[in-house]
């Protein structure tokens, strides 16, 4: 990509952050880190768009589709050190009125998810730490809680994914990662305190591939996450330490271009940050997801 593509997108990435919004708990990315081996300035970026649809939609009407677009451009690249920007934005529909048919988009939201991350190569592991802001926009003009949620996070995983088959036409890989963060007051304008203090995270992905191009590949994702909350917030039923946890299992075109990706998941939510009244949700889904 050249220089133009590269401002293009930090124009993108910087706009996002001075929109009035509301606060989202997004779901955590397990995101590579490239490093280089001489020191370069702008040389990578990683594009994906996916859409998800809901599938139990009568048990959680605030949850329909959800359609993401992101980019993770590289700022700096060194052997040892890289500077890395990312924008995520997913275009929220809850589900339809009945008896309408679910695969309606009904808008109510849009989400962004902006990071600036560093991380250093200290094989054989990699530590990654960043600065993270989610919110939420609103769409339908339903919106009920108004928050910014800002936070600091670290990250430690292995450098590179650990091989436990090779042969010369499949090979199968793993990784896992984890992660600590602590939420801050809001940087970007003032909002209404929220329950978030910090939470603690594992990752775990497992992937079997063939090793041809284009190839195909099986993949597992998932995670979970503890967040502790504190009391003293206008937010009633939410549980003081959250136990959340998501799984996903999917099959994947792969060639030299990027990934098509195909998967279903299930994700368990104890705060969808929708209403001051909050219990536990628990979310079936099929997911299609395009990167490069």
């Amino acid at each position: 990509m050249n220089i133009k593509g590269f401002i293009f997108l930090i124009l993108i990435f910087l706009s996002s952050a001075s929109l009035s919004a509301q606060v989202v708990v997004f779901p955590h990315i397990f995101y590579p880190q490239e490093f280089s081996s001489d020191a370069v300035f702008m040389n990578d970026v990683h594009s994906w768009m996916s859409i998800r649809h809901v599938i139990n939609q009568d048990e959680i009407p605030d949850f329909g589709h959800d359609w993401e677009t992101g980019v993770n451009i590289s700022i700096f690249s060194s052997p040892w050190l890289a500077v890395r920007g990312m924008s995520n934005e997913t275009f929220h529909f809850k589900a339809a009125p009945q008896p309408e048919a679910e695969w309606i988009f009904n808008p109510q939201s849009i989400i962004s998810d902006l990071r600036l991350m560093i991380a250093l190569n200290i094989d054989p592991v990699l530590l990654s730490a960043g600065f993270q802001h989610d919110c939420k926009h609103d769409v339908d003009h339903s919106v009920i809680r108004q928050v910014i949620h800002d936070s600091l996070f670290l990250l430690i995983r292995p450098a590179d994914d650990i091989t436990l088959i090779r042969t010369d036409l499949f090979s199968f890989d793993v990784n896992t990662a984890l992660e600590g963060g602590v939420n801050l007051p809001p940087v970007f304008q003032e909002a209404a305190p929220h329950p978030d203090i910090g939470h603690g995270s594992f990752f775990l992905r497992l992937k079997g591939y063939t090793n041809t191009d284009p190839g195909i590949a099986v993949v597992l994702d998932g995670s979970a996450s503890i967040t502790k909350r504190k009391e003293e917030t206008n937010v009633e039923g939410i549980e003081p330490w959250g136990f959340d946890f998501s799984a996903e299992a999917g099959f994947a075109l792969i060639g030299s271009a990027g990934e098509i990706i195909f998967s279903l998941g299930s994700e368990r939510l104890t705060d969808t940050w929708v209403d001051f009244d909050e219990a536990p949700v628990q979310i079936h889904y099929i997911t299609l997801e395009f990167s490069a």
